[in-house]
């Protein structure tokens, strides 16, 4: 079977404005099916298809496309819609000096299996380089922008072969800005500010801005500009139309601007542009509005200031999850002692008091959900020491007392999952079942550990336990199996 690459697409300017699209490939974990980048000068569109196979973004599709082949070593993020047979992207870049991390912005699609279309002159080529894996921005950061117009298509051929832009346009060939508007998902990142007053008030003056205004689906834009310009009271005014006309809007972020201006302008990074792209396509109606939370990583319980009690938890599998409910729509909050990167919030733990009153300080629903797979230590020390205790007053042996059942201890009135790590398989299902009933609990994730199971593992297995019912997961990546945890939870 032949598994195709998701469509995803990048449209930007490039010495004025540029569309980058992707061609008409199926949305499914896939092979790599090559790049088709474009570039030239003035109006262009890219097209690019690529294997995102590497970034836990998919989910699997199931019943489209002809039954297509299952890679359980990958979780396509960019899932299908039900009769959907493909996804497809957008990005659009604008045309000033931001352009120049357009390319990073791509190379992270492309690291995961995404096709889509990159464009740009300046910041194109490092967000395009991101989305490929390779995070260059090509030294075009230094170079003028005049000169970068001339630069930026060399950096592009490197990912392309095809060029579309307003010189070689052709309905015969289907190279139109009819053809490239039909996506799952448009990207405008770096959007300028003349870019968003354009787009606001449906001008459509050349190929780029015609492309935006035929496509249905949805569209995110990324702002970069002077921040003087994101101020005037134009441009405020029509961020808010296009925020009312559904455009997801990421935020630009404060700093020193090309100008030597310092303000709120820059592009946002490209992995949260990313972020946002798999969640604006994995929307899963169940999950619009429910508070989802989810707790991960180790304890740390002190023996005194230079020792503690800990355990061998990643963190990893908590992760995952938060990143799955997320992509589904949840509203997440994850409360982990490890750090992450996320696009949602987060909160840091050390000890199990500390878990205790993060997870009692939140408000939720019975309708809402909390996921507790952190790794609490089952013992604390029971005089712990501020200091250094010297070693030959410590003696051989520190006094321990059984730590405070967290889950029994909630006031939190919701739907609750607990986790269970077993490393006997003959008693695991009813230590986890005895779990279940002891705890209140409305599902366990039962998670035994073996040579091929093992703390800090990119791959896991997970038995899913409800009062009626057990449902195991494949052994795969995390990514996957977490996105088929979000999928059993439906149904507690």
């Amino acid at each position: 079977m032949n598994i195709h690459p998701p469509l995803l697409g990048l449209v930007g300017d490039l010495a004025g404005q540029a569309v980058f699209q992707e061609p008409g490939q199926q949305v499914a974990v896939g092979a790599l099916a090559g790049i088709q980048a474009v570039q030239a000068l003035g109006q262009a569109v890219f097209r690019h298809t690529a294997d995102l196979r590497h970034l836990p973004v998919f989910r699997e599709l199931e019943g489209h496309g002809g039954g297509r082949a299952q890679n359980h070593g990958s979780v396509p993020f960019l899932q299908g819609a039900q009769g959907h047979q493909g996804r497809e992207a957008v990005q659009h870049t604008g045309g000033d000096s931001h352009v120049v991390r357009q390319p990073q912005l791509v190379g992270q699609f492309l690291a995961q299996n995404a096709h889509f279309f990159a464009g740009g002159v300046h910041r194109a080529t490092e967000l395009i380089s991101v989305l490929v894996g390779e995070a260059r921005p090509q030294g075009l950061h230094k170079v003028p922008v005049r000169e970068a117009l001339f630069r930026a298509p060399v950096g592009f051929e490197a990912l392309s072969n095809g060029v579309l832009s307003s010189l070689n346009e052709s309905w015969a060939d289907n190279l139109t800005h009819i053809s490239f508007s039909k996506n799952d998902l448009i990207i405008i990142a770096p959007a300028t500010a003349n870019s968003i007053n354009k787009i606001a008030l449906g001008i459509a003056d050349n190929t780029f801005l015609q492309t935006i205004l035929a496509a249905s689906c949805p569209k995110i834009i990324a702002p970069a500009a002077n921040n003087h310009m994101l101020e005037n009271p134009a441009t405020i005014r029509n961020l808010e139309i296009l925020k009312n006309d559904g455009f997801i809007i990421v935020e630009p972020i404060a700093k020193t601007l090309a100008c030597l201006d310092y303000g709120k302008g820059g592009l946002n990074e490209p992995w949260l542009i990313v972020e946002t792209a798999k969640r604006v396509l994995n929307q899963d109606e169940f999950y619009k509005g429910k508070k989802v939370i989810i707790t991960g990583g180790p304890t740390t319980e002190k023996i005194d200031d230079a020792r503690a009690i800990t355990n061998h938890s990643s963190g990893k599998m908590s992760k995952a999850l938060a990143d799955s409910f997320y992509y589904a729509g949840a509203d997440v909050v994850f409360i982990s002692s490890v750090d992450f990167y996320t696009p949602y919030k987060m909160i840091k733990f050390k000890s199990s008091n500390e878990l205790l009153n993060a997870l009692n300080s939140q408000k939720v629903t019975q309708n809402d959900i909390l996921i507790m797979c952190a790794a609490v230590s089952d013992f604390v020390c029971l005089n712990p020491k501020n200091g250094k205790i010297k070693k030959d007053k410590m003696g051989d042996k520190i006094e321990l007392k059984l730590n405070i059942d967290i889950l029994k201890n909630l006031n939190l009135n919701c739907k609750k999952i607990g986790f269970k790590m077993e490393m006997d398989p003959q008693n695991a299902l009813n230590n986890a079942k005895n779990m279940l009933i002891d705890k209140n609990l409305d599902a366990v994730c039962l998670n035994i550990l073996d040579d091929k199971i093992k703390f800090g593992s990119d791959q896991t297995q997970i038995s899913f336990i409800t009062k009626d019912s057990t449902t195991q997961t494949d052994f795969a990546s995390k990514e996957l199996v977490a996105s088929q945890i979000t999928k059993f939870v439906k149904n507690i």
